[in-house]
């Protein structure tokens, strides 16, 4: 498959959400130099972007199911693709330009590990959904290290986390604390 347009990339959900939570802090602050209301609309040929904005974040930052995003730093991210690398699931640079399609039936593709990031998979039937004939191309054996990577790297235990998003969690009970009590 060939990419018709070279500037157009893939991204995860983290550096989606991290590029719209820019272009609101840059729209809050568009409105207090111009002293307007708090939206501020764009120029008038991208009346539309302030719409995919809104659909965006309400998409990443909904409360009834949360999105791994809201957990992940790049720095994690970029460990979990270090650590796949590492681990002998996703191709080497050292491979050359290639190495997709060479190493495809052995190895993640980009959009695979892309979909791992995005959607940080803990159990082998989510990640099946993922990653095309899962359980022929891999063994058992490292199913379950791709899987521990994803809970080491992409999912990090919710109280050492940063509290950013505390306030959409705050009317949550933990049930054990509330029980031993």
């Amino acid at each position: 498959m060939r990419v018709p347009n070279a500037r157009v990339a893939l991204i995860s959900d983290h550096e989606a959400l991290q590029l719209a939570k820019s272009y609101s802090s840059r729209n809050q602050t568009q409105a207090r130099a111009s002293s307007q209301l708090a939206f501020v609309p764009l120029k008038s040929g991208i009346d539309n972007l302030n719409t995919i904005h809104y659909e965006l974040m309400t998409h990443l930052i909904s409360t009834d199911r949360p999105r791994p995003c809201l957990r992940q730093t790049p720095e994690g991210i970029t460990a979990f693709l270090t650590a796949l690398q590492t681990a002998g699931l996703s191709p080497s640079a050292a491979l050359g330009p290639r190495r997709e399609e060479a190493l495809a039936d052995h190895h993640l593709t980009k959009s695979e590990r892309l979909m791992l990031v995005n959607h940080a998979p803990t159990s082998q039937v989510f990640l099946n959904t993922l990653i095309e004939e899962c359980f022929v191309r891999f063994t058992p054996e490292q199913i379950q290290t791709l899987l521990d990577l994803v809970r080491e790297h992409l999912l990090p235990d919710p109280n050492q986390a940063d509290l950013t998003d505390a306030g959409d969690n705050a009317d949550v009970i933990d049930e054990d604390e509330y029980l031993n009590s």
